[in-house]
């Protein structure tokens, strides 16, 4: 049925009226959107805008900024601006089409410096040809203010962490200095008191190395806050792990041996490669798992597994096993225990001693090295640690095995043993101890003295320099931390006054401290080794032996 020309009239008219309102509400959504919005044709001359970018331009309705140069209005409010940027951006747009998003410095609409997150994109008309550029800026001031806040934050903490870090660590240099005297002389008193005399001298020393072994964790936590930093952590070397094993298996036979354990390691199919990889990690991981083992077990046994498995490019993956039968782990708890300063049982219960670091610094440590490690245990029926850790290989024949780890914890945990060496030699030996603090005088006095040395004093570097000359003593002991002069300087002038003579004096150095980099630097100077704080007794008793075995072959 044909339409008369009053109907065609009146659809037409009600189809006008429609797009009029759908028109009129886009209208009012684009009027009242949060942030800038505008678009404008190729010559800049605005097309329409929001009611907010009006305002901010300072106009009273969006109305009032069509036909208008956008770069002409900006300019008139900030002199100081420059449209360069802006224009050259959206030549770019206008070139290739693309939408481009980035921050940019403006006003906000009380006058205010603010920060713009702007998106600009083409605007094309009926035919599809690039008519201009629609763009919309959002507000994102407090949000940058915010990020300030965080960038700030983090950098706050990362200096209060730092700052820790070195509290710590002179805590520890300030408190071993003292402890290593008491050690020191804890150890000479069970060599010469008997009776019960010796039993409360053996009880002063236990309880020296028990408070030495915290101060030295309380280092080793200080370490791990910043474990990709510390050189320490990151050296890789080649070794022997089963030399490793019967190193730790030694330290821990006279406690196993006192509480009535057992104790076995077995090695299931393991590589008789030496490994190559964070040598000083695993040595810790393993001391902290055995000596918890050893701790939390009364009776039985603990039993060790290594086992190994070959992957590609001569990767191995080594599988560690420890098995205990001691008190167990709650299934409640076994989540937690690798949290840091968590233990199960509070110190002032006194039924075991510990600081709650030692599975933290493990976890810490084997993650460093993409390890890693699971637990199964239940209360009463003992515990089973297992670890996963990769390493590279390389045959045995091709390079010598590094002699084994000893470090201040392993001398503090290990109960002295008693030596029995026959010190042959024509002379006392002479050995120049350089050492500014009192206490650590007395007592490396006090234990040179007991295998008939005699210990030449210099407090200060300089003062060693002067006592020195080519051939007059035995051993040089030097402590780094010296006034004035750092130990390692001493020892490098020492050797340069040596020049060219026969005779090199060995030279050892004592610090509370060193990373692997330091002592580096130290064997550099001419030391021979760097001993953690406090020199034992035995260790005394090895240098000399070395000493008098080389005056022997002479």
């Amino acid at each position: 049925m044909k339409q008369s020309p009053s109907t065609s009239k009146a659809s037409l008219l009600k189809t006008l009226k429609k797009k009029d309102q759908e028109i009129g509400i886009l209208r009012n959504i684009l009027a009242i959107m949060p942030g800038n919005l505008y678009w404008k044709d190729k010559n800049n001359r605005t097309l329409g805008s929001n009611k907010h970018m009006a305002k901010i331009l300072g106009f009273n309705a969006p109305h009032d900024l069509i036909g208008l140069n956008l770069y002409e209005i900006l300019t008139s409010l900030d002199q100081n601006l420059s449209t360069g940027t802006i224009q050259k951006t959206d030549k770019e747009i206008l070139k290739t089409g693309l939408e481009k998003s980035y921050e940019e410095c403006g006003y906000d609409i009380h006058h205010r410096p603010a920060v713009y997150l702007t998106r600009k994109a083409p605007l094309y008309d009926a035919k599809q040809n690039i008519h201009g550029i629609i763009s919309i800026s959002l507000d994102i001031t407090d949000r940058k203010k915010m990020e300030q806040s965080l960038i700030l934050a983090k950098e706050q903490a990362e200096t209060a962490n730092i700052a820790k870090s070195t509290f710590i660590a002179n805590m520890n240099h300030d408190l071993k200095t003292p402890l290593s005297g008491i050690l020191g002389l804890s150890e000479i008193l069970t060599h010469r008191l008997q009776g019960k005399n010796l039993k409360l001298a053996q009880t002063l020393l236990l309880a020296s190395q028990q408070l030495y072994s915290f101060v030295d964790q309380c280092l080793n936590l200080s370490n791990t806050e910043h474990i990709e930093k510390n050189q320490l952590f990151s050296e890789v070397t080649c070794f022997n792990i089963k030399k490793m094993m019967n190193d730790l298996d030694a330290l821990f036979q006279p406690l196993i041996q006192k509480k009535s354990l057992i104790m076995q390691i077995n090695y299931d199919q393991l590589t008789s490669a030496l490994l190559i990889g964070h040598q000083w990690c695993l040595y810790r991981i393993l001391l902290n798992l055995i000596s918890n083992a050893v701790k939390f077990t009364h009776n039985g046994s603990i039993t060790i597994h290594l086992a190994s498995q070959k992957m590609a490019n001569e990767a191995i993956l080594i599988k560690i096993i420890i098995k205990d039968t001691g008190i167990g782990i709650a299934a409640k708890d076994q989540q937690t225990i690798f949290d840091q300063f968590t233990r199960l049982t509070p110190a002032y219960h006194g039924l075991y001693e510990g600081s709650g670091m030692g599975l933290y610094i493990v976890k810490k440590l084997i993650q460093h090295i993409h390890g890693k490690i699971s637990v199964k245990s239940a209360v009463g029926k003992g515990s089973v640690f297992t670890i996963h850790l990769p390493f590279q290989t390389q045959q045995i024949k091709e390079v010598a095995p590094k002699p084994p780890l000893l470090d201040s914890t392993q001398c503090a945990i290990s109960p002295s043993r008693k030596q029995r060496l026959k010190y042959q030699t024509d002379h006392a030996l002479s050995i120049l101890l350089v050492e500014d603090n009192h206490i650590a005088q007395q007592t490396i006095s006090a234990l040179l003295s007991s295998f008939q040395c005699k210990p030449i004093l210099a407090e200060t570097g300089e003062a060693a320099l002067k006592l020195f000359k080519p051939g007059r003593y035995d051993l040089i002991i030097i402590d780094i931390g010296l006034p004035n002069m750092q130990g390692d300087m001493v020892a490098k002038k020492i050797r340069e006054k040596e020049n060219n003579s026969v005779f090199k004096v060995p030279i050892i150095a004592l610090t509370a401290h060193a990373t692997t980099a330091e002592r580096k630097q130290h064997a550099a100077c001419g030391i021979k080794k760097t001993y953690s704080k406090p020199l034992l007794r035995h260790q005394i008793a090895t240098l000399i032996q070395n000493i008098i075995k080389k005056q022997k072959s002479v």
